[in-house]
C-alpha cells in the first residue's frame, strides 16, 4: 500500500492549488483499417501495437509530434490475427498470441518460433519479472505456463477451483514473480502461485470467495456471464487490482485484506482499464469513451469522447508517464496528454 499512502500524502498537500484534469491529444496514429487489439509499453518511446490484420508494430513514438510523426519501425507478421502482445526484456523478445499458438520473435532480427498447448483461439499472454515464465490464457478455459525456450510446464486453470468460462486476461502481480491474476468470461477472477500451483483468491463482484470452503460444503461457484471481466490492471506496486466488464462496474481491490477499496459505476459495458504511472488513476474505456478515475478524489476527474457516429470500443491502452495510448477498433491509436489546469 506504499502506493497509495504516497499519494495520499501528496495529494492532500498539494490538491488544494490543483483544478481541473483534462485529456488532450497529442498524437493520431493510422495504424491499420482493423481493430487494434493490444498496445504494451517497451520503453518511453516504444510501443508494441497487436491488430487484427495479422501483426504485430514497433512504434517509436515522436516526443514532439509537431515537428515529426511517430513512425513504425518494424512489422512482425502473422498467419492470422493478433489477440495479445508483451515484451521481454531478457534476450529482447517479441512474444504474441494468434490463434492457437504462442509466437516469439527476435526483436531485431524478427526470426520467429511457433508453439502450440491449447485447444482454442489464445487472447492473452504475459511474462514474469523475472523473464523466464510465459503464460497464455485462452477460450479454452486454460492457462498454460511455458519456459523462454518454449517448452509448456504446466496447464492449469480448468478443473475443480478452475474457471467454468474462457479466460480473456492473464496477468502477472507486479513486483512478483510467482503471482498470477486470470480474469474470465465466468464472471471470476483468480490469483496464483505458479511455484506450487495452488490457487490463492477468488473474487466475484468485488467480493472474496472461499471456493475451498464452499468446496467442503458441496457448493459451486455459479458462473455469471453478466459480470464477465473483460478488463484488469494493478498500481505499480502490485498492492492494488483494479477490474471490470460486462455489467459496468470498476472493482478496486486491496489484495493485502482482500477487500474493495471502492467500486463504481460508470455509463456502459468496460473494454479495457489502465493503471497510472505517476499518478493514482485509473482509465476507463467504455464504447465511444475514455473515463479518467482519481483514486484519491475517489471521483471520474476527465473523459474523452470520441466524435464518431458509429459505435468504436478500446481493447487496450497504457500509460507511459503522464500520456495515456489508447488503441480502437477503427484501427487508429490516439496519444492523449493529461493536463491539469
Amino acid at each position: 500500500m506504499l502506493f497509495l499512502r504516497f499519494f495520499k500524502i501528496f495529494f492532500t498537500k498539494f490538491l488544494p492549488y490543483m483544478s481541473s484534469t483534462h485529456l488532450i491529444e497529442k498524437e493520431i496514429l493510422n495504424v491499420v483499417e482493423m481493430p487494434i487489439e493490444s498496445i504494451k509499453k517497451i520503453s518511453k518511446n516504444q510501443i508494441l501495437i497487436a491488430h487484427r490484420n495479422k501483426a504485430v508494430c514497433l512504434y517509436q513514438l515522436s516526443e514532439n509530434p509537431t515537428s515529426g510523426p511517430s513512425i513504425c519501425l518494424k512489422a512482425y507478421k502473422h498467419k492470422s490475427l493478433v489477440s495479445d502482445v508483451c515484451y521481454a526484456d531478457a534476450g529482447e523478445k517479441i512474444l504474441s498470441v494468434s490463434n492457437q499458438s504462442l509466437c516469439v520473435f527476435d526483436k531485431d532480427t524478427k526470426e520467429a518460433s511457433e508453439f502450440k498447448g491449447h485447444k482454442l483461439p489464445i487472447v492473452s499472454v504475459a511474462i514474469n519479472k523475472d523473464n523466464n515464465k510465459i503464460v497464455t490464457g485462452s477460450q479454452d478455459g486454460t492457462f498454460v505456463v511455458w519456459n523462454t525456450n518454449g517448452e509448456q510446464k504446466e496447464k492449469l486453470g480448468s478443473g475443480e477451483f478452475g474457471h467454468s468460462g474462457w479466460i480473456n486476461i492473464v496477468e502477472f502481480v507486479p513486483e512478483s514473480a510467482e503471482t498470477l491474476a486470470t480474469a474470465s468470461e465466468d464472471g471470476s477472477v483468480k490469483i496464483w502461485n505458479l511455484e506450487t500451483n495452488e490457487l490463492l483468491k477468488t473474487f466475484i463482484d468485488g467480493h472474496y470467495v472461499n471456493v475451498e470452503k464452499l468446496a467442503e460444503q458441496k457448493q459451486k461457484v455459479k458462473a455469471n456471464t453478466e459480470l464477465a471481466v473483460k478488463a484488469m490492471c494493478f498500481s505499480n506496486d502490485g498492492s492494488l487490482m483494479a477490474y471490470g466488464g460486462r455489467n459496468g462496474k470498476v472493482y478496486i481491490i486491496n489484495l493485502s485484506n482482500n477487500e474493495a477499496l471502492q467500486i463504481f459505476d460508470v455509463p456502459d459495458r468496460i473494454t479495457a482499464l489502465a493503471s497510472g504511472e505517476t499518478q493514482p488513476m485509473i482509465a476507463v474505456a467504455i464504447p465511444n469513451k475514455i473515463l479518467l478515475w482519481n483514486i484519491i478524489e475517489n471521483e471520474i476527474v476527465a473523459e474523452y469522447a470520441l466524435n464518431t457516429k458509429n459505435e468504436v470500443y478500446c481493447y487496450s491502452m497504457v500509460f507511459s508517464g503522464d500520456e495515456l495510448i489508447v488503441g480502437f477498433t477503427n484501427g487508429k491509436v490516439l496519444r492523449l496528454e493529461i493536463m491539469r489546469k
